[in-house]
């Protein structure tokens, strides 16, 4: 079944690397904009949810969208939901060609984050990755978290999900105006609480971004971009070999993050509207998290992805051209570099030279 599905991305990926799928094969949905930390490079969790969607609208939602084969459930923070769980279970059950299923956590609900965990593997998806979120050592994160104890709670969180077998678990650092230069220090005391037990592939980052509609953050500090490009290309050299298909991703990401810095475009052809789209928790499609710009509702659609891709042939056009506000998000970018394998292979060939 693995190798079938494997197949399946195989074919979305050099079908999307040609053509507009009818559907996109990665999609990104925030399940809930309730969040338990008060980050401060994000306004999420300053807002008030409500309308978002149920557990019956969601399983229609899988139901309606077998094409899926990378599902990215975020949030807010997703396991504040008490059905998480069940989103979880019905996403591993309902999508017959899934290959990956992730979700990032901030660890502060650790019995939960396990219980989506364990609820995933009872159906075995080929690749399950969770993220537990990390902004720097262990005051710096605490502070920017707006949580004391957070850095423990995540750190622990993060061991009891290594310890299920079938889960992946990274650590994921957002590099933000506050914490940029310390990535090495945060590396070194998650490394250090793991009693050495800690690998740099096990590391995640992310840039900063703002996004109105998403993060809620438009008047953001941005981070010191030399600074952040410079301590990457520090944690790419310590980087071994790996030809494990994730590990490939996130080198060409980072290896391409000075391009983006110098044109504030993504430095492939983006594949929002296209391989990706991202859905909020009512049930609105927009292109991806940064771009402010709501294209159609699932709940006037039955839910169907193909439904909104018929109505949304301009947008893609314009994110195409780079007509938008430009990113270089993992949620996008991944798919991105999954879509253009010249673009890809070049930067890979790139990243390993001395």
């Amino acid at each position: 079944m693995k190798l079938r599905r494997y197949a399946s991305l195989a074919g979305a990926m050099l079908n999307s690397s040609v053509r507009r799928p009818a559907a996109p094969w990665k999609v990104t949905w925030a399940v809930t904009y309730l969040c338990n930390h008060s980050c401060r490079h994000c306004g999420i969790w300053r807002r008030t949810p409500s309308g978002e969607m149920g557990i019956k609208e969601i399983r229609r939602f899988f139901e309606q969208n077998p094409q899926i084969r990378w599902l990215d459930l975020t949030g807010g923070e997703p396991t504040t939901r008490n059905d998480f769980p069940e989103i979880v279970k019905a996403a591993t059950e309902m999508l017959p060609r899934l290959v990956l299923l992730h979700f990032p956590t901030n660890g502060a609900l650790g019995d939960r984050a396990v219980a989506a965990a364990e609820a995933a593997l009872a159906h075995r998806p080929p690749q399950l990755i969770l993220t537990v979120s990390l902004d720097g050592p262990p005051t710096l994160h605490d502070e920017i978290r707006g949580s004391a104890g957070a850095w423990e709670r995540a750190m622990e969180t993060f061991n009891r999900l290594r310890q299920l077998p079938g889960v992946r678990p990274v650590l994921g650092m957002t590099l933000t105006a506050e914490n940029a230069g310390s990535a090495e220090a945060c590396f070194e005391a998650a490394r250090s609480a793991l009693h050495g037990h800690l690998d740099p592939g096990e590391m995640h980052f992310n840039l900063a971004h703002r996004s109105a509609h998403y993060y809620d953050n438009a008047d953001m500090e941005l981070p010191d971009w030399d600074l952040v490009s410079e301590e990457l290309a520090r944690f790419q050299a310590r980087l071994g070999p790996s030809l494990q298909p994730t590990a490939l991703l996130e080198r060409a990401f980072r290896e391409l993050v000075p391009d983006y810095l110098a044109t504030g475009t993504s430095p492939v052809e983006c594949g929002a509207l296209s391989a990706s789209v991202f859905v909020d928790p009512h049930g609105v499609i927009y292109p991806c998290i940064t771009e402010d710009r709501p294209l159609a509702s699932l709940r006037e659609l039955d839910y169907s992805l193909a439904a909104v891709f018929d109505a949304t042939v301009e947008a893609r056009a314009e994110v195409a051209a780079s007509r938008c506000v430009g990113c270089w998000a993992p949620c996008e970018a991944f798919p991105s570099l999954m879509s253009a394998p010249v673009d890809s292979g070049r930067a890979l060939v790139r990243s390993f030279r001395p």
